[in-house]
């Protein structure tokens, strides 16, 4: 197809030399019309370059000469090869592909050519009938190396194969399964593919945290005869990269017998403590087939909008973030956009942080530990968030017993983790690996990152859920933990959990407190089932009632009503709809008044607040009845209920009769007058006429910002000292 005749040429070789006798006419078109682009197209090519100074007894200042400026042979060489994307990537790296011997260039298959092997070799002469097998997990896994284990499963039997976490190989995970009288699965997390047969009996699973998984391996406690791994290809001193995961395979690598490795061009090039010696691996083979890709699925929009609605509150500026796996907690990334200076660090990335780091909202500038670093142990995704981590020293990929460590968590302050459930019950005990007796996942991060978060200053960890599951007819929030299901995460080290329907703070609650918070963030159409299961356990009073609308339904938290209001001093306060948790709140605020203000508010000096009472104020519809309560404070644990507005319409005049509380420490800072706009927009929303009350006329300061409020008052004194007034929405004073 090519000829490689002799040509007569300076020692300095050029471009068009080359090509000229690669192709015999000065051009490439024979040399590419003859060669559809192959896996070693590269290979061959530079190999022609090579043989081409060989054949003209090049002196070796020639070789330099020819070959001082390689790089851009590389290039040359990818382009014949018709891979131009290929050529682009060594521009980058273009000392990872080549390497030089005696001032000749020399590939990396070349110089490490005594290592090279077949998979078919690899299997043959390195694996044994009972060996422990390690297998590279999510989108590393060594499918070669695998295929060649099934084809050959009729020499090989009782294999114990070990691996963290499967995603989208299931075809090569159903042949194992298929052939169970040689292959036997281990597991340490339960993925889709191998939770029937987990649960059948056909697999095994390990439960263990994953900050613990790299010691099990490493201390030999259970020894891997052959790790299987996926690397990078080597770069100019001999290292290769473990790429898209380092979780367990660091220990696996260390602490196995024999290691064999995929080496694949199409693996990203990670940094961090993801780095082995070409020369630590007893064997390769060389693949180059692309990874795996796999998109992680989200909450349907309308659970996942109010879920990133909440989480979302719960993170501020300059935290660290960690998502968890599942479809509830990656709903959170696309809600951050409006946050500032965030950072991760998490078991694992996705794609969702790629848009965050683009827009400019996870800088990592902030960071208590690894600043301006991204720690991470594994990656999952596709082409895009590969490519995105290749040589980019934003990232530094570590084992699992330093990225999931909580002592390292905790070392980022603001660390916030958001990880998913399967079910909590109503004290707070965390269910997230089982559906009664069926194991479904397992331990995973979970308590790592609980306990990491919990023991971080101004750190929150979070368990976020849809409410039911089954379209709709199974509640997620049950009375109690049981029926074989097993407790992940026990109450005592539940902090946040997050619903559609709201967030249930229970850190430092009591039974009956975190009872009444759980059923707020419960379905509607199961709340009442859960306070009857509730009121039989004796964990609530007897008569505890449910905010219902005047059908008997049950109502709905009204979460855009909140909203934040600036103090003449500065502080934010946060404004929300008062919620049947708020009982204890209320009931503290009303005895921190001062007899004036009792008077003033009550129209006598109360004394007591006795719970009956509290009740019938945190117990609202949100539609004919709607109170606020302002809170002050960084974190939501922390927040004190600093004031209170309400209205309570009436039905004869459609006018809304309101109420304000304040504590004295607050006043004069235009809180009531900020309440009263913000009651007047949500009753016009309700369809409300207007406002009415009744005043103390000893209470100036109340009647001040009732004449100043930019409505035409209709008001008069009566004889007992009060002022009666009223306005018109449409009456407003220009």
């Amino acid at each position: 197809m090519f000829s490689m005749r002799r040509i007569e040429m300076e020692p300095e070789i050029s471009p068009a030399d080359i090509s000229q006798d690669i192709d015999g006419n000065g051009g490439n078109h024979g040399f590419l019309e003859a060669f559809e682009p192959k896996v070693n197209s590269f290979e061959f090519i530079l190999n022609l370059v090579e043989c081409y100074a060989a054949k003209h007894h090049l002196k070796k200042k020639s070789r330099w000469r020819t070959y001082g400026a390689r790089h851009f042979w590389e290039v040359i060489a990818f382009s014949f090869a018709g891979t131009y994307k290929n050529a682009c990537f060594l521009e980058r790296n273009r000392s990872r592909h080549i390497n030089t011997l005696h001032g000749c260039p020399m590939s990396w298959r070349t110089r490490y050519k005594g290592l090279e092997i077949t998979a078919r070799e690899a299997v043959r002469r390195h694996v044994k009938p009972g060996d422990r097998i390690f297998i590279d997990s999510a989108c590393a896994v060594p499918r070669m190396l695998l295929a060649e284990l099934i084809k050959q499963r009729n020499a090989l039997k009782d294999l114990e194969i070990v691996h963290f976490l499967t995603v989208g190989g299931e075809k090569i995970e159903r042949e194992f399964l298929e052939n169970s009288e040689f292959f036997r699965y281990n597991v340490l997390f339960i993925g889709d593919s191998l939770r029937p047969a987990v649960n059948d009996g056909r697999a095994d699973y390990t439960p263990i945290h994953l900050s613990e998984a790299p010691g099990l391996f490493a201390s030999r406690r259970r020894q891997v005869d052959v790790a299987l791994i996926q690397v990078s290809t080597p770069d100019r001193n001999g290292f290769v990269s473990l790429g898209t995961n380092v979780d367990v395979v660091k220990a696996m690598v260390e602490s196995a017998n024999y290691v064999i490795a995929e080496i694949n061009p199409n693996m990203p090039r990670t940094m961090g403590d993801s780095f082995l010696r070409v020369t630590d691996l007893n064997h390769f083979v060389y693949s180059n087939t692309p990874l795996i890709e796999y998109e992680l699925e989200k909450s349907p929009p309308e659970i996942a909008e109010p879920l990133g609605h909440y989480l979302a509150s719960l993170v501020e500026n300059e935290s660290t973030i960690q998502v968890g796996m599942g479809k509830a907690p990656a709903a959170i990334l696309d809600f951050l956009h409006d946050k500032r200076d965030l950072g991760v660090h998490s078991d694992h990335i996705s794609e969702g942080y790629l848009d965050l780091i683009n827009d400019g909202v996870i800088t990592n500038a902030k960071k208590t530990f690894h600043r301006n670093k991204i720690i991470t142990s594994f990656a999952i995704g596709t082409k895009r968030l590969y490519e995105f981590i290749d040589d980019n020293p934003m990232f530094a990929f570590h084992p699992f017993d330093f990225v999931n460590n909580p002592i390292n968590i905790a070392r980022n302050d603001k660390m916030v983790s958001i990880n998913s459930a399967l079910s909590v019950d109503l004290t707070g005990q965390v269910n997230a690996a089982s559906i009664e007796t069926y194991f479904y996942s397992g331990v995973g991060s979970l308590m790592d990152y609980t306990r990491g978060a919990a023991l971080s200053k101004h750190g929150k960890p979070i368990i976020v859920m849809p409410s039911t599951a089954a379209n709709g007819t199974i509640s997620r929030i049950v009375p109690c933990i049981g029926n074989g299901a097993r407790v992940t995460v026990p109450m005592f080290d539940v902090h946040y959990v997050v619903t559609e329907y709201g967030i249930a703070h229970l850190h430092g609650k009591n039974i009956r407190d975190r009872v009444l918070a759980m059923i707020n963030i419960a379905h509607p159409n199961h709340r009442m089932n859960l306070l009857d299961s509730a009121k039989k356990m004796k964990f609530i009073y007897q008569d505890q009632p449910l905010p219902v609308d005047n059908e008997g339904n049950i109502v709905l938290y009204p979460y855009q009503y909140e909203t934040w209001f600036s103090m003449k001093d500065g502080r934010e306060v946060f404004f929300r709809p008062i919620k049947p948790t708020d009982e204890p709140r209320v009931q503290e605020l009303y005895y921190s008044l001062e007899d004036e203000a009792r008077i003033f508010r009550f129209f006598f000096n109360k004394r007591f607040f006795p719970r009956k009472d509290v009740q019938a104020d945190v117990n609202i519809d949100y539609e004919s009845n709607i109170a606020l309560v302002g809170l002050l404070g960084d974190e939501p644990k922390n927040r004190r209920l600093i004031a209170m507005c309400s209205y309570i319409r009436d039905p004869e005049t459609n006018l809304g009769e309101i109420a304000f509380t304040v504590r004295k420490q607050f006043r004069n800072q235009n809180l009531t007058k900020f309440m009263l706009q913000y009651l007047v927009r949500i009753a016009r929303e309700k369809g409300l006429r207007g406002f009415k009350g009744d005043i103390l006329w000893d209470n100036q300061a109340m009647v001040h910002i009732i004449r100043s409020s930019g409505y035409r008052i209709h008001g008069e004194r009566t004889p007992d000292g009060g002022f009666i007034f009223s306005f018109d929405f449409k009456d407003k004073v220009e």
